[in-house]
């Protein structure tokens, strides 16, 4: 995790790079913190392809998310 605002989850990707680490697993950073927070829902904002990954992995675990419509 790059940093916090409040409870968001915010992870600086290029940093990461920078630094030679590989990208986060987005889906269980999510799992962790939903079942962690006991939270109602998950709201995802990344680009449509993680998101897509994201919405599966944690749909199929029976969690309701929520996201961003890439209809434009």
């Amino acid at each position: 995790m790059s940093s916090a605002y409040g409870k968001a989850v915010i992870i600086d990707t290029r940093r990461m790079k920078r630094e030679g680490k590989g990208r986060p697993n987005s889906t269980r950073i999510a799992w962790e913190l939903y079942e962690s927070e006991e939270a109602e829902s998950v709201f995802v904002i990344s680009n449509p392809k993680v998101t897509r990954k994201v919405v599966y992995g944690l749909e199929s675990r029976g969690v309701p998310v929520f996201v961003a419509i890439w209809d434009s």
